[in-house]
């Protein structure tokens, strides 16, 4: 079998996806048995980057985005949005505080075409969760003085916005709403200001009434975000399905009914 040309050959090349391609091809037998068609591992990588790249926060500052800074977003888990106030409380408290309490987490923030995009900073490959469309975008600015109970109504004690931030916007889109903290209350306002002119603006143009050119670069980052959304989406449903399934489950045994045996329950 050593001796088997077509074995040698395919020993040192079919390992290594670093060989140049042409070889190969005239190295192997051509009508040796039905061909099996398989992938290759490198284009796969190369179409995986151009989809992370394609979005990425470098790209889209390049492309003039209509709107972008630094913000702070506020990061609430699960598990304290189901526990009780008090407890919320006692949580954000600096004696009791971890990671079961909210935190803010540094965003970059991108309006751009027909979207609003959250990164990591201004160096991510891929955006943070579905990118949120305009037309759906509410945005809101929220004010923290003279509120002891936290912000719009959440128990989040004063004492643990971020420094140096004084301005509170809130974005809602469908019926999730999200909290940013940036450095002034005119930054903040800022932010609310040009999401509402973006978001007129979109539905303006997609309504055909648009006079306004738009950028070929702006369209290509409209269809990714539109498939990126999709995605999301379809992964959301999923947890959606799943987090209901647990909560039926847990609301079933709190009321005495028998626990779940083995795998089928």
């Amino acid at each position: 079998c050593d001796d088997n040309p077509f074995v040698k050959k395919s020993r040192i090349f079919a390992p290594h996806m670093d060989g140049p391609t042409t070889i190969m091809s005239q190295e192997l037998p051509q009508h040796r048995g039905t061909p099996v068609h398989s992938p290759d591992p490198r284009v796969v990588s190369n179409q995986s980057m151009k989809s992370s790249t394609g979005l990425s926060a470098s790209s889209m500052l390049e492309s003039s985005p209509s709107h972008h800074g630094v913000a702070l977003k506020l990061h609430v888990p699960l598990f304290y949005s189901v526990c009780p106030e008090w407890f919320q409380w006692l949580l954000s408290t600096r004696l009791f505080r971890s990671l079961m309490a909210p935190q803010w987490k540094e965003r970059e923030l991108i309006v751009i075409g027909n979207y609003l995009y959250r990164f990591t900073n201004k160096s991510s490959s891929i955006p943070k969760g579905a990118p949120l469309p305009l037309t759906s975008v509410n945005a809101q600015l929220i004010s923290i003085e003279g509120d002891e109970h936290g912000i719009d109504g959440l128990s989040i004690s004063l004492s643990n916005l971020p420094p140096g931030c004084e301005g509170i916007f809130s974005i809602t889109c469908s019926t999730r709403k999200q909290y940013f903290a940036v450095s002034t209350r005119e930054e903040a306002l800022t932010w609310v200001n040009s999401l509402d002119e973006n978001k007129q603006e979109t539905i303006t143009r997609l309504m055909g009434h648009s006079k306004v050119p738009y950028p070929k670069s702006w369209e290509y980052f409209d269809r990714l975000g539109a498939d990126l959304s999709k995605s999301k989406d379809r992964i959301k449903i999923k947890l959606d399905e799943s987090n209901a399934r647990m909560i039926e489950s847990s609301d079933y045994n709190i009321g005495g009914g028998p626990m779940p045996q083995g795998y089928y329950g």
